[in-house]
């Protein structure tokens, strides 16, 4: 178990990662989904696709979005960072007429025994921002939400970091 000295330090130092990093342009889907999850698999399964194109080789994500005016959501179409085992939502810019209602990315898994669900920095970034957050790795296809001072903390069995709530698996 990590020390509270620790995540403090790790949360303290997150707002300077997209210091480092360029923002990238979201650009919504075209697709309109009544509830968030359901935006999230549609996302999810598009970032799984591109991740598996690139060759699993980057993490590609984006953000669930809220229309203003419709109250339906979307996502921004996934990019990626080229960073090894990284994907920084805070860097992604949000489109007019659209709020935040969520993170997502993909994890570019080629065995089971790199774990599923959240890295310990995916959960602590939600804690951070105070913004629900799903992932997806290309493994199991699985994908899972975190949703801060909710979702309860369960060990992943493979790795490192909390599994988060099972929503689906994305054929």
């Amino acid at each position: 178990m990590i020390g509270s000295l620790d995540v403090f330090q790790t949360i303290q130092a997150m707002p300077t990662l997209s210091l480092t990093i360029s923002t990238q342009q979201g650009i919504a889907a075209k697709g309109r989904y009544k509830t968030r999850d359901a935006a999230a698999e549609a996302a999810e399964r598009d970032g799984l696709d591109a991740t598996n194109t690139a060759g699993k080789k980057y993490e590609f994500g984006g953000l669930i979005l809220k229309s203003r005016s419709t109250e339906k959501f979307t996502y921004t179409i996934p990019i990626t960072f080229n960073q090894h085992g990284h994907f920084f939502p805070q860097s992604v810019t949000t489109p007019k007429g659209f709020t935040i209602a969520a993170d997502y990315h993909t994890h570019p898994h080629t065995i089971k025994e790199e774990g599923e669900g959240f890295s310990l920095g995916d959960e602590q970034f939600s804690l951070f921002y105070s913004r629900v957050m799903y992932v997806a790795d290309t493994f199991s296809r699985n994908m899972y939400r975190y949703v801060p001072h909710v979702t309860q903390d369960k060990e992943n069995e493979w790795c490192c970091g909390v599994i988060g709530d099972f929503v689906v698996r994305i054929p």
